[in-house]
């Protein structure tokens, strides 16, 4: 095999060569091109001159999926001994124009009987939003778990659910982020990193979150290709896996090998939410991750506890959504009463410390 640089030169005189002779990968080549830019010694410069070269000519479906491949590839993974698993895969650069309510999702699934991960870095260009470590460390969660760590907290009947940091699942791509900073753009690895499954179980449900139309088709695509047995993607706040709290329908799922995607018609009013609140609302003066990030915590906290608000409500839509999805429950209002019940009763905000 040729060396990094030479397979990235390569990729980009096909793919730089210009508005009406630039070329699309194939699967295969994507997978080469991401596996070169994921090695130690890949030239940055190159690495990223390639990944905006994709990213202005409009990735495909082959690149995304050759990518995806690609970055499994190199995942350090652990397998959990559950019979289903949820896999969160919120959106790794943060958020900053909401309080993210997701970091404490992963709890209240697991409360409801459906074991979940969420997974992520603790800062990442270029948006540089709070993320899901951040809200989680800021809460005082376990942060630091191996992959290996968190399937054995997974498979924990008193918890249930785990994070685990880029860091410690896939460090070749957090050792990107200077790359992704000089890029200044996402690059086609923002759609693929989130699914890159540090924790798997015999059934692993995706639900990743997208912001443009065209892709939550091809997310539960390429979840099919990595080998999810269901997934949804959700057309969430800021690209998350949270959807809108005056949302008609989720996003996009597909349950079963075989089936077309279809539309997750589940609308904020079947699960009793009707209020005026997009997303749980930035208090007046919080700005920047690392503010957001404490507020959130906050409020995930309060949340737990049984306080109500747009966290609790994020909460509980989302939840509700996952769980009917997933076959746990007979309908969406039978399921969003379930998450309530764990709210309420203490039993999510428990595993959560656990």
């Amino acid at each position: 095999m040729a060396a990094p640089d030479e397979r990235l030169r390569r990729y980009l005189e096909r793919v730089a060569a210009g508005p009406r002779l630039g070329k699309h990968l194939s699967a295969a080549e994507a997978y080469d091109a991401i596996d070169a830019i994921l090695s130690d010694d890949a030239d940055p410069v190159r690495a990223g001159a390639l990944l905006i070269a994709l990213r202005v000519q409009g990735e495909t479906l082959d690149e995304l999926r050759g990518a995806l491949a690609a970055v499994r590839a190199r995942a350090r993974w652990a397998a959990a001994r559950v019979a289903a698993l949820v896999d969160l895969a919120d959106p790794y650069d943060g958020f900053l124009r909401h309080l993210p309510a997701s970091p404490f999702l992963p709890a209240v699934l697991a409360a409801c009987g459906l074991p979940a991960v969420c997974h992520g870095p603790r800062s990442l260009p270029p948006k540089r939003g709070a993320t899901i470590r951040q809200v989680l460390e800021a809460a005082g969660a376990v942060v630091d778990a191996s992959p290996g760590d968190a399937a054995a907290r997974i498979a924990d009947p008193d918890i249930g659910w785990a994070f685990v940091d880029l860091d410690r699942s896939h460090p070749e791509l957090a050792a990107l982020a200077p790359v992704r900073d000089a890029i200044v753009k996402r690059p086609l690895l923002a759609v693929v990193d989130k699914l890159h499954g540090p924790v798997r179980a015999d059934r692993t449900i995706a639900v990743a979150g997208f912001v443009h139309r065209d892709y939550g088709e091809r997310l539960v695509q390429l979840a099919a290709d990595a080998g999810y047995a269901a997934a949804i993607a959700v057309r969430g706040v800021e690209g998350g896996v949270i959807p809108p709290l005056n949302a008609g329908t989720v996003g996009v799922g597909w349950r079963a090998p075989g089936d077309p995607p279809a539309p997750v018609a589940v609308a904020a009013t079947d699960v009793g939410i009707t209020g005026a609140d997009r997303a749980p609302p930035l208090p007046a003066g919080c700005e920047g991750a690392a503010a957001i990030a404490r507020e959130a915590a906050r409020a995930g906290r309060a949340a737990l506890a049984g306080a109500l608000g747009p966290t609790r409500d994020a909460l509980v839509y989302a939840a509700a959504s996952i769980l009917w999805f997933a076959g746990r429950a007979a309908s969406p209002a039978d399921a969003a009463a379930r998450a309530r019940a764990v709210l309420d009763d203490g039993s999510a905000a428990r595993r959560f410390a656990a």
